[in-house]
């Protein structure tokens, strides 16, 4: 009984994390687009934000594995951490992603002509990158957290 309970409140805090993760970037993104469809130049910060973005969000996640707020006691607590991740990042993800696509987005994206034919991709590529790209860094890093525990619990053996 008190295993469930301690897994609810991790799922509840990675649950939180996650969702406060997906809330500032994406409106990250949106406010450089904002900027970039106002402002009409090829010079901006989104296309720095689509790349830099789940980089800085996975180091942050990392970070608050490392904490201890989003840590699952166990290999269970774990799995669901990555899960939680996938399926906010994913519903996000299409979410905004179709809503750029039919113009219904707080951006309105310019459309018409060649070159805006591409118009709006930025959000898609951030989408597959903030949700797949963290799901294998998380998924890496709980491996090397294993492999950390197996050799902290076998030198433990030996030496005690």
């Amino acid at each position: 009984m008190e295993n469930k309970r301690i897994l609810e409140k991790i799922r509840k805090n990675i649950l939180a994390v996650v969702l406060f993760f997906n809330i500032v970037a994406w409106t990250l993104l949106t406010i450089s687009d904002a900027i970039e469809e106002q402002k009409d130049s090829g010079q901006s910060i989104t296309w720095l934000l689509v790349y830099a973005m789940p980089i800085m969000m996975c180091i942050l996640f990392v970070i608050c594995e490392v904490k201890g707020l989003v840590n699952g006691a166990s290999a269970k607590g774990k799995v669901t951490n990555i899960i939680i991740w996938f399926v906010c990042g994913s519903i996000f993800s299409v979410v905004i992603g179709m809503s750029v696509n039919n113009n219904n987005w707080i951006v309105k994206q310019a459309t018409g002509g060649w070159e805006h034919f591409l118009n709006g991709i930025e959000y898609m590529i951030m989408g597959v990158l903030w949700t797949i790209g963290c799901t294998i860094v998380f998924i890496i890093v709980y491996i090397i957290e294993w492999i950390i525990d197996r050799i902290h619990k076998k030198n433990c053996k030996n030496k005690c």
